[in-house]
């Protein structure tokens, strides 16, 4: 995964677009620098830490708690919509095929709110996204191995087992 310095600019002034700028020196404001650098580190050729934006988020928010413990970061409200699942879609799925999946958005945007999921920017690896690969799946007319294989994998990331003791069994 090869990034130029500006497309790994690009991803992370959007996933920083979920924390606000705090007031100058603040805790907020050296975590969104922390989170820069750990994002750019991230998306490197020979990365330190893992390649998702959560592992960045750990490293951000152990570097402030260093100096002050008690910090809890401010986040702005997640808003999904429609356009940001069809900007994610686009980025892997023709244009024709996003088109065809476009009404069912809605449905998958109240499915993701019923779920307690709304995280803004969609990134590959994120919990919304994960729900939106699944939604594809689904939505997918001809439902080969490949296909049920995916949701093999991806629904149990996505839902805690139902079993009557909560835990499979052995």
């Amino acid at each position: 995964m090869d990034l130029t310095q500006s497309q790994q600019n690009k991803i992370a002034t959007t996933e920083l677009a979920y924390y606000p700028r705090g007031p100058r020196g603040s805790d907020q404001n050296i975590m969104r620098s922390a989170f820069v650098l750990a994002r750019h580190n991230a998306l490197g050729r020979k990365p330190q830490i893992a390649r998702n934006v959560d592992a960045s988020h750990d490293v951000a928010l152990r570097a402030v708690r260093r100096g002050n413990p008690d910090f809890a970061p401010v986040c702005a409200e997640p808003t999904l919509t429609t356009d940001d699942i069809e900007r994610y879609l686009s980025q892997y799925l023709a244009a024709q095929s996003v088109a065809a999946l476009a009404p069912d958005f809605p449905r998958w945007l109240r499915r993701l709110a019923k779920q307690g999921v709304g995280e803004v920017p969609l990134v590959l690896g994120s919990e919304s996204a994960r729900w939106i690969d699944l939604f594809v799946l689904q939505a997918s007319p001809g439902r080969g191995g490949k296909q049920a294989h995916a949701m093999r994998d991806t629904l149990p990331v996505l839902r805690p087992y139902k079993g009557p003791t909560g835990q499979p069994s052995k």
